[in-house]
This record gives structure tokens, sequence and C-alpha cells, in this order.
């Protein structure tokens, strides 16, 4: 900062907007902002010595208003402006505020987690009374028709259900069109799916033998309308989620799973037992569900107005489509693998196996989806940084009893889940290879949040896609030299590969505080636990009751640790203690008194310069996030209306 010795002007150098100002006098402390002008500032001639010397009469580069940051009651000094807070009571504000987003994260968020974990509990408990239900053939044709209809819901909402939610949290940031500008987005996934469902149908008879199916029609037509439809109600779903309306948004989701479940048994039990008797039962049931979430949100009006909305909003949602497609074939790729070396049995084994080893890392990828409209809605980067990182922790310590009780129970879902033919006794080490597998796979997410937030939507699609690729390379040289164990370790290496992509990326583009070495210790002995558990002898009632009784202690070890940071107890890390990773660390301005100010060993007074020898004074700035700018040229005027 420089000044001239003209009581009329004053030289500031300009900082990122919104960045405060301290302009402080003997009597008063005043916290300024400057904002992009909306009428051209007064000027003065630049002075000799000043930073434009040579120019006197040119109009100045740029110009700046400064305005009060926020307007105060009496007894706040004589300008009802705030003193400066110190910086201590300013970190422990932030500190707070950090436990108080992660307890709600593990508290309220949580029950959304639960909402849709009862869909997929519901799915499951109904399958064994399908299968006896209906002939294998007609199961088959069940799964197949399910398979398109995944594909093809992920493709019909065009990843809008994250921008309606990206968009609603501007409202958090100070823009009052955030809900409304989500709703208009609400409109465009509702045509968005009706046009790629109707595309779909119209040249179904030209895919769907491509595909292996028969003939378009039964089962199949009816999937293709139930996705399209599902894919409207999963963005009507993002935005009660954003609303956080639970008992609006449980009730929809009660309707599009649960009852839908039971819809289409009712329907194979009491009419015909086939495939299309099961998807009808699905479709009526999602119809019922949209036109329920219709009533609770109503979408908004869309018009050409809004071409610069839509565009934003697909250039961000967009590759979150190729994402999540590629995260299919992350977990499920190598089937084709092991069917063609191994045989259908193997595949069969297998996905018993995976079923039971991915419950974490399934249940972790719905509490993503659950936190992302409270980390969208946090607008100061810092705080934002503050609350990945302290949740992505908290996340790795509930981790551990997770794991080590998962792998306690393994034998017994093993031999409840898969009949003896399957062998179940020799698929658990496979189980724990996957169990294993939740550590990368919650590693991935971190960064995945991360870089969602900061709008780096490409890098997760990339990332995505690369570890995709890989595990399907990866399962192509393990898997005929180690069998089913060589799927499972492909599928963990490219859980490492993703981890590390995107962490690479987020480092750049949205970095936050390395975990803490104690947390990696404890995930690494975790690991080793878990593999060693494997070894250990499973039959007779000696080893069931010591596996019982460590599974009620990993059980209170986990509920000691989620009640700590529900209760925002070791969630959150003091502002300070540990440096972000990454070149481009987030270095607050420190607000302090004007004699402080001089003290410190990064301030810098300058010269007074005004009437009544009004000071400025700004300290320098250490980080290289805060560039040189050029100079800018106040006229005092401007100020007048606070004087």
């Amino acid at each position: 900062m420089s000044s001239g010795a003209s009581d009329e002007t004053v030289w500031l150098r300009s900082l990122p907007r919104s960045e405060p100002l301290i302009l402080g006098a003997a009597d008063a402390t005043m916290w300024l902002r400057w904002q992009p002008p909306t009428r051209p500032a007064a000027t003065a001639t630049a002075p000799a010595d000043g930073p434009r010397a040579g120019r006197a009469g040119a109009e100045p580069d740029s110009s700046v208003l400064l305005e009060p940051l926020r307007e105060v009651g009496a007894g706040a000094g004589p300008r009802g402006v705030p003193e400066p807070r110190p910086a201590a009571e300013a970190s422990s504000s932030s500190d707070d505020a950090v436990a108080r987003e992660v307890s709600g994260m593990f508290g309220r968020d949580s029950l959304y987690m639960l909402l849709w974990a009862v869909q997929i509990v519901g799915a499951a408990g109904v399958t064994p009374f399908v299968t006896r239900l209906m002939g294998a053939d007609e199961f088959g044709a069940v799964a197949a028709a399910n398979a398109v209809m995944q594909v093809l819901f992920q493709v019909a909402g065009l990843g809008l259900q994250t921008a309606i939610q990206w968009k609603y949290a501007d409202s958090a940031a100070g823009s009052s069109d955030g809900p409304a500008e989500a709703r208009r987005l609400l409109t465009l996934c509702i045509l968005a799916a009706t046009a790629i469902t109707w595309l779909v149908d119209t040249t179904g008879r030209w895919w769907a033998p491509s595909l292996g199916f028969e003939h378009y029609g039964g089962a199949l037509r009816l999937a293709v309308f139930w996705a399209g439809i599902a894919a409207v109600t999963n963005a009507q779903l993002a935005l009660l989620r954003s609303q956080d309306r639970l008992l609006g948004f449980g009730l929809v989701s009660m309707l599009q799973s649960v009852v839908a479940e039971m819809a289409s048994l009712a329907l194979v039990a009491v009419t015909t037992p086939t495939a299309t008797s099961f998807i009808r039962g699905q479709l009526v049931s999602q119809i019922a569900a949209t036109a329920l979430a219709v009533f609770l949100v109503v979408p908004g009006r869309l018009g050409p107005r809004d071409r610069r909305l839509v565009g934003a909003s697909l250039a961000y949602a967009l590759p979150l489509v190729p994402a999540v497609l590629a995260t299919l074939v992350l977990n499920a790729g190598n089937r084709f693998i092991v069917q063609s070396h191994l045989g259908p049995a193997a595949v069969a084994r297998y996905q018993i196996a995976y079923n039971i080893g991915s419950l974490p890392t399934l249940l972790l990828s719905v509490l993503n989806s659950a936190w992302m409209p409270r980390i969208f809605a946090v607008s100061d980067p810092a705080t934002r940084a503050a609350v990945l990182a302290a949740s992505r922790d908290a996340l790795y310590r509930l981790l551990s009893p997770v794991l080590v009780g998962l792998a306690l129970a393994a034998p017994l879902l093993l031999r409840t889940w898969a009949p003896a033919g399957y062998g179940p006794g020799q698929l658990l080490a496979i189980t724990s290879i996957v169990i294993v597998c939740a550590v990368p796979a919650t590693a991935s997410l971190a960064p995945t949040r991360a870089l969602m937030a900061a709008g780096a939507t490409v890098s997760i699609a990339v990332g995505t896609a690369i570890a995709a690729a890989g595990n399907i390379a990866l399962s192509l040289v393990l898997v005929p030299r180690l069998g089913l164990s060589g799927g499972a370790l492909a599928t963990g290496a490219s859980y490492c590969l993703l981890h590390g992509f995107l962490l690479a990326r987020a480092r750049v583009a949205a970095p936050t505080a390395r975990t803490s070495p104690l947390i990696l210790v404890e995930l690494g002995l975790v690991v080793a636990a878990v593999l060693g558990l494997s070894l250990v002898p499973a039959d007779g009632p000696v080893a069931f009751a010591g596996r019982a009784v460590a599974m009620l202690a990993a059980l209170a070890w986990f509920g000691v640790i989620f009640r700590m940071i529900a209760r925002g107890k070791g969630a959150a890390r003091p502002a300070g203690r540990r440096r972000a990773s990454g070149p481009r660390r987030h270095e607050a301005l420190e607000a302090a008194p004007r004699a402080r100010h001089r003290a410190d060993s990064h301030s810098r007074p300058v010269p007074t310069a005004g009437p009544a020898g009004l000071r400025a004074d700004l300290p320098e700035q250490p980080s290289r996030r805060y560039e040189e700018a050029p100079t800018m040229q106040l006229s005092w005027r401007s100020l007048g209306g606070w004087r």
C-alpha cells in the first residue's frame, strides 16, 4: 500500500473481492470491503511522487468503492463500526463452525443415509421370495431388464440431480435465486428424461437384439419407462434433500423402494409369475412416487432467458454421467472376465463374496450423496476445506470398527447367504479382500467431495474412467493366475489408483489438510486385522462365541466414536495446527487493532493520508493467493457518507 501527500487522495493496493481492508484512526476502527463500482468513482490527479508519476491528469486503470462490512448498533464505537476480533477468537469461532457442520453430517444427514439403506435392505429382503415364486428364466429376465434400467437411469438424468443441489446452495452463498434456479433445473431434468426415454423407446427394436434380447417389449420396454421416471424422481429427491425436508424425502423414498418391492411381489404372487409382472409393479410405484414428489416440490418455469443457467449446469453435471457409468464398470466389469476364465458358477460365488464385502463401500457412497448439499452450502473456501478434512478423518475413525466387525461376521453371513455347494468357507479370504477395498474407496470419496464442491467434475470423470480401465486390465492379468482372489485384488488396486489420481487433482483445485499419521497407522492395523481374521478358524462353538464377543466389542467401539463425533468432539481440528496440502494454501487475513498491526512482523504502516490524520494499515499477504494487483485510486469524498 502507498499513499500520496494530498489530503484528497489515497492510493490503495487492490485485494481479491470481499477481502477486508482495515482502516484505523486514533479514536475508531472502520472495517471496509471493496466492490467493483457501478459508476465511475471520483478521482484526483496523482501526485508527482505517487504510483503513477508522470501520468498527471490520466484516468486511473481501475477504481474501487469502499463500503462498511456490516452495520452494528450503539456501543460498537464512535462510528458504529465493530472493533476487530482477536485472532484467537476468530479461530475458535471457525473451529466451532466446523464442529457444528461435521456434527450435522454424522447426525441429521445420517438419517438420509438410513432411508437409502432401507431401500437396499427392502430389495434384498424381497429377493428370496421372488426367486421361489418365479422360475430361473423369468428371474434372469428381471435381472437383465434391471441392468438396462440402471444404465438408462443414469443417462436420462444427465447428472442434473447433483447440479440441482449445487445451484440450490447458491442461496447459502448470498444468491437469492438459488432455490428458484434449482426448481428450473428440475424442469430441465424432466424434459431431458422425457426426450431420452422417447428416443430409447423408439429405437428399441434395433438395439435390443444387440444386447441379447429376443425382442423389444414386455419387461424390457417397461424397464425403459421405469428408468426415465426414476431419473425424474431422483432429481426431485435431490431437491427435497437440499431443502432438508426429511419427512417428504422419506415418503417418496419408501414409495419408490419398499412399497414398490411389495407391489411387485404381490403382482407376481397374485397374477402371473413373470418378469413383466414384476417390472410392472416397479413402474406403477415409481409413477406414484413421482406424483407425490411433484406435489412436494413444484418445478420452475424454464425459458429462453435461462440459457446461461442451462449451459453452466450441463457443463457441471454431464461429466458425472460417464463417471457413474465408469463406477459401474469398476465395481462389476471384471465379472465377464471371471466368467470367461472360470465359468458361470465362479461368477455366482464371487458375487456373493463381493456383495457381503462391499457393504461398507455401498453405504459410504450413499452417505457421500447425503453429505453433498451440506458441503455445497458452505460458501467460505477455508471453512469448507476444514469441514472436508474433519469429516474425512471422522469417517476414517468410524470405518475401523465397521471393517473389523464385518470381518468377524463374514463367516456367518457367508453360511447364511450361500448354499453349501458354493463353498462358503473358501470365500472367506475373498470377502476379506473386498472388505479391505473399502479403505481406498473411502479415501477416494474425500477428494471426490472436494472436486465436486469446486466444480471440477471433469477430473472425477477422467479419474473414474482410468480406474475402470485399470480394473479390467488388472483382472485380465490376475484372474487367470489367482482366480477369484485376483478379481478382488484388481478392484482394490483400481480404487487405490482412483484415489491417487483424484487426490492429485484435489490438491490443485481444492486443497485440504492432510490426514493425521495416527489415523493412517490405525487404518493399516485394521487392514492387517481384517486379512488376519480370514485365517482364523470359524468353525465350532468356541470360535463362534469368540467372534460374537469381538463383534459386540466392535459395536461398542463404533458407538463411542460415533457419539463423540455427533456431539462435535474430536471432529474438527483447530485452525492452523495442520497445514493444508497442495501449493495453494488458504491464508486467512487476521483482524487486529492498529497498534497490533504496527507491532506485528507482517504489518506495514502507511504514512498519514487524508484528513484528521486518518491512517490505513494493511498487513502484508504471506500467501501466494494474494497476488500483486494494479494500484487503485480512491477519493476521500467517496467515504463522506461514513465519516
